[in-house]
């Protein structure tokens, strides 16, 4: 429905398809630290070695950032205690597995040239390894996303696994220090970090067997509009924290991003005033939970308009396929 565009894999034994991938078109690369999708995460040497292919490709590398090690061994401890309640999750992934893999990332980065984002940044200490990294003059962005933003540890008894992400949703020092990295410009992005499961792959009496990942897609912007209302962001940080800034990150500015002469005529009108009650049940999303559902928004997108054509009106979504793939605007190396 909209415009997009496609990660490749980097540690999968690929280092030699990497330039090819670049040349497809291919917008950057993801690195998983930790198992994730199945797929276990790539050697140190491996991780070195991909990055500096990458920088020579003048790409950038989206880094899932936890140590992997430390992730299993506590998830093996606690399955083995029989720790079922919501808290377990939080304990298998503490906050120094994110600020080692992430002070890792960025000594990676330095080493080897290569650009990083830090992904789903989680916790106060991460924040802070980034923005000495940013004081060096590093080439290291980071994200967060709503969930991080707006809930934390004190919430897992009542919501317990529809709060379950990768990394944990973390304490409410963590929660503030994410919101300071906000406003420092510490954190430039804010993602929805989608990550839609029917609702039985998100429900078992185990909390450590249930899925991770929260179906951000259609709160993000509710949610963060509500902020704005509230005050603790403006407007035009928002814009530059879900639009401007991605589309700079990525190499895809002036073409996205903003409304300049000759860009892509992408925006979304929004209603500042109007109040709506998020209802999972009616997202359009295979994912009818959230740990948002019933909660009071102010500010909702009305019109949603891609290359000019108007996609979403009101709520209906227009489902005739208009999006097309979005490259970066330099063509990389041979």
């Amino acid at each position: 429905m909209v415009d997009y565009g496609f990660y490749a894999l980097l540690g999968a034994g690929n280092l030699h398809d990497l330039a090819g991938l670049s040349r497809s078109g291919v917008i950057g690369f993801k690195c998983f630290l930790t198992e994730a999708l199945q797929v276990e995460p790539p050697e140190d040497g491996e991780v070195l070695e991909d990055f500096a292919e990458v920088a020579r490709l003048k790409r950038r590398v989206t880094v899932h950032a936890e140590n992997d090690s430390i992730v299993k061994y506590r998830v093996r401890d606690l399955k083995e205690r029989k720790r079922g309640d919501a808290n377990a999750h939080l304990e298998s992934r503490p906050a120094v597995a994110e600020e080692e893999a992430v002070n890792r990332t960025i000594t990676y980065a330095r080493e080897s040239g290569c650009k990083v984002n830090i992904a789903h940044l989680s916790s106060e200490r991460s924040v802070e390894a980034v923005r000495l990294a940013i004081g060096r003059r590093e080439n290291v962005t980071a994200e967060t996303c709503p969930h991080y933003l707006l809930l934390d540890s004190a919430r897992y008894e009542e919501l317990g696994s529809l709060m379950k992400v990768n990394p944990a949703i973390r304490t409410p020092t963590d929660r503030a220090a994410l919101w300071e990295g906000l406003r420092d410009g510490t954190i430039g992005i804010i993602t929805s970090d989608h990550a839609p499961q029917a609702e039985e792959e998100k429900r078992k009496p185990m909390i450590l067997d249930c899925l991770s990942g929260i179906s951000g897609l259609e709160t993000m912007v509710p949610l963060m509009l509500t902020q704005v209302n509230k005050g603790l962001i403006s407007i035009t940080e928002f814009v530059k924290l879900s639009s401007e800034n991605p589309a700079r990150t990525w190499e895809v500015f002036p073409r996205k991003g903003c409304l300049n002469v000759g860009s892509d005529a992408d925006f979304t009108i929004i209603d500042m005033k109007k109040r709506v009650k998020i209802s999972a049940e009616s997202f359009m999303s295979k994912a009818k939970w959230s740990p948002f559902d019933g909660y009071e928004a102010t500010g909702v997108p009305v019109f949603t308009i891609v290359r000019g054509k108007v996609v979403m009106e009101r709520g209906s979504v227009d489902h005739k396929p208009k999006g097309e793939m979005v490259s970066p605007v330099a063509q990389p190396p041979e």
